[in-house]
């Protein structure tokens, strides 16, 4: 029997640039195309929404970050319930 390999993570390295920039959102619109997934991200004040981001990304990578996502979730609800 062949021994299991194991997966080693890949260190990568995250360069942030001096003007990065945090938004807030409080709303989402999804869109699809044959090859991308785009949500658009704004903000939404009397009944006004103000568009302010778009990401882009591969079916592929949206599956990532959805899981990665949800991930986040359970355990944010969890700590919820705790208290």
């Amino acid at each position: 029997m062949e021994p299991k390999k194991e997966k080693t993570a890949k260190k990568i390295e995250i360069h942030i640039p001096d003007k990065f920039e945090n938004t807030y959102s409080n709303f989402a619109q999804f869109h699809m195309s044959n090859n991308d997934l785009i949500i658009d991200f704004g903000f939404s004040h009397n009944n006004i929404v103000k568009m302010t981001t778009r990401i882009i990304m591969s079916p592929n990578q949206a599956k990532v970050f959805s899981n990665r996502l949800n991930s986040l979730i359970e355990t944010y609800d969890k700590k919820i319930r705790e208290q």
